[in-house]
């Protein structure tokens, strides 16, 4: 096949670093902000370099008269990049959300911190911990293999230029990961919540039968030691559960990635 020419080149190598540098800023540990933006922009043009070579053979130029269809391709392939960052990083959206609502059961909701992670935002102090723990444990699964096979994937699946957007297939998916989303939360955080429940109402009930007692000063030492026990006891299953739902997440982003290809 002959060469592309040099416009046809340039184009197909802006397309690919659109797709490429919204997918990796919205990634789980790419997209991170700790992370430098240097870094993840020079990421996403070195990985750009290393996909065009492959892209290029069965890559057609589409027909651009103005700089408006230009324009309109990146915004094809940004949404694109986006729709697949957005569908990866709800998991760990999910994670945050469940260490949230432990924490409104154990008193620590009020105890916000910088989240170093995401940079400008505020993280409750069990949210951040689950956050570590499972970004360690996707780690540990290979997460980040899959995260690169994903954006390999993404261009064979929608070559660029050759993408189309149906917006009834993004409403569906967008309504399908904030389901999933909501029960991912609760299931991990339903152990914990669930005994939370059960000690104070067993304080309530304390309160009434001896109330020289004061509850007040002892059930809060009393919730934050039950909730850092079971945060303990219950992170094997958690972990268990975590792994499951990420080899899930696998087969959803494919899924995604089809039928948004329209196969």
């Amino acid at each position: 096949m002959e060469a592309l020419p040099l416009v046809a080149d340039i184009e197909l190598f802006g397309l690919i670093l659109a797709r490429m540098t919204v997918i990796l800023m919205l990634f789980p540990i790419f997209g991170y902000s700790v992370l430098p933006t240097q870094y993840r922009l020079g990421l996403s043009f070195f990985l750009s370099l290393l996909l065009f070579p492959l892209l290029k053979p069965d890559f057609i130029e589409p027909r651009i008269s103005n700089y408006f269809q230009f324009f309109w391709l990146i915004f094809r392939e940004v949404a694109i990049g986006a729709a697949v960052g957005f569908f990866t990083r709800f998991l760990f959206a999910a994670i945050s959300f469940a260490g949230e609502f432990v924490d409104m059961q154990m008193g620590f909701s009020m105890v916000q911190m910088p989240d170093p992670i995401n940079e400008g935002e505020m993280a409750t102090v069990t949210g951040y911990f689950y956050i570590l723990i499972f970004g360690i444990a996707f780690l540990m699964l290979n997460g980040h293999y899959f995260l690169l096979l994903a954006m390999q994937k993404c261009f064979t699946v929608m070559p660029p230029g050759q993408a189309v957007l149906d917006s009834g297939v993004a409403i569906s998916m967008a309504l399908k990961v904030l389901q999933n989303l909501m029960e991912i939360a609760i299931r991990l955080s339903a152990p914990i919540i669930i005994v939370m429940m059960v000690t104070t109402f067993s304080l309530g009930i304390i309160a009434k039968t001896m109330p020289q007692m004061n509850v007040f000063v002892v059930g809060m030492p009393l919730k934050i030691g039950v909730g850092f026990v079971l945060m303990i006891a219950t992170l094997p299953v958690m972990l268990q559960f975590f792994s499951a739902t990420v080899r899930q997440m696998y087969r959803d982003i494919w899924t995604l990635l089809l039928r948004m290809a329209g196969s």
